[in-house]
C-alpha cells in the first residue's frame, strides 16, 4: 500500500531525473545566445571604466563618483 506522499514524491523524483537527462543547456549557453545589441555608451570595457576615466582627464566625474561611492559605506574604527 502506497501513500498519497510518496507517489508524489516519486513522480518528483522521475520529473527531476528526466529534466536532468534531457537539458544540457548551461545558463551561460543561455546567456550567450541573448542578442545585447551594439552597446551603449561605455567608453571603455567595464573592467577598466575607472582607468578610462582618470586617463581622459574627467577627474571631476571621477570624485563625484569616488564621493558617492564612499557614502555606501561605513568605516568603522
Amino acid at each position: 500500500m502506497s501513500t498519497c506522499d510518496g507517489e508524489v514524491k516519486r513522480g518528483l523524483v522521475a520529473a527531476r531525473d528526466a529534466l536532468r537527462s534531457e537539458s544540457s543547456v548551461t545558463p551561460f549557453d543561455v546567456y550567450r545566445a541573448i542578442d545585447l545589441g551594439p552597446g551603449g555608451c561605455a567608453r571603455a570595457p567595464a573592467r577598466q571604466a575607472k582607468r578610462a576615466v582618470r586617463d581622459r582627464g574627467d577627474f571631476a566625474a571621477y570624485r563625484a563618483w569616488i564621493g558617492r561611492m564612499s557614502k555606501q559605506f561605513t568605516i568603522v574604527g
